[in-house]
């Protein structure tokens, strides 16, 4: 009635050991097994079809990859550097991601302070490979509270400041000196100032030059305006005198608003100029 049952599909290929080394490999994955349908009204039985070739386990062992510089630039610093009293691995870390670590104090006594040959002290602060000017200034106590407030506004660690006595960016900055913020209209004012100064310079230079070269015409300029001054004055207490007149005529033609009122205040001495 019934035909023989239906062969058992074929068993699943055996899995793949993983390799063991750290290198990755390209490993074929086996085709898949082909199934022949068999028909339950044919007798026949066909043989099962063979499994493909396993690429064989890969037995190599390479050598671990080095670890990156960073790390171990980080390590080195945060772990193996010598660290000052009251600093912790937390801290320098913190320093360590911030891009600024803790620096030593130069010659003035304070981070970040510098001393110019001209006997002032100048203030900068160095992180990533910028460099922050924070100016110029006559103590290095007065730099030193400028670099404290820059260290507060950028969040940096009680160890690289100058004075960690200090509790908040508010009285940092009460402490330190005023700030100043040149920018391109400051600059071009300088310009405008050391251009005047210059010119100045010149003039003075060619008065010099021209009184010693003719001093007959210094002597007449100087009397010119010495008679100058002299005519001035005159008409100054020529004016002033006509005003108190007027001021006691009870029958002066003079309005309130008229302004010839005010040479009465006129200044007449021989100083006047």
């Amino acid at each position: 009635m019934y035909g023989p049952p239906p062969p058992p599909p074929p068993p699943p290929p055996p899995s793949l050991p993983r390799a063991t080394c750290r290198r990755r490999f390209h490993v074929p994955r086996p085709a898949a097994t082909a199934v022949r349908r068999v028909d339950p009204a044919s007798t026949c039985h066909a043989p099962p079809l063979p499994a493909p070739p396993v690429a064989a386990a890969s037995t190599c062992h390479a050598p671990p990859l080095p670890a990156p510089p960073v790390a171990k630039l980080a390590a080195s610093l945060c772990y193996k550097a010598p660290r000052a009293r009251g600093t912790t691995r937390r801290r320098c870390l913190r320093s360590f991601v911030a891009g600024m670590p803790p620096r030593r104090r130069g010659s003035s006594g304070f981070r970040g302070v510098r001393a110019r040959p001209n006997g002032r002290f100048y203030a900068e602060m160095r992180a990533g490979g910028f460099r922050l000017t924070l100016g110029t200034y006559n103590t290095p106590e007065l730099a030193a509270r400028a670099y404290d407030a820059a260290a507060w506004r950028f969040r940096r660690p009680r160890c690289d400041m100058n004075f960690p006595d200090v509790e908040s960016l508010e009285e940092a900055e009460f402490l330190a000196p005023t700030p100043c913020l040149v920018d391109d209209e400051d600059r071009r004012r300088h310009r405008q100032v050391q251009r005047r100064i210059a010119i100045a310079e010149h003039d003075e230079e060619l008065m010099r030059q021209w009184r010693a070269q003719f001093p007959n015409d210094v002597d007449n300029t100087a009397a010119f305006f010495a008679d100058l001054r002299a005519q001035r004055r005159s008409n100054r207490r020529h004016r002033r005198a006509v005003a108190v007149f007027e001021l006691d005529n009870p029958n002066t033609t003079w309005a309130d608003n008229d302004p010839r009122w005010d040479d009465i205040w006129t200044e007449t001495t021989s100083d006047d100029e």
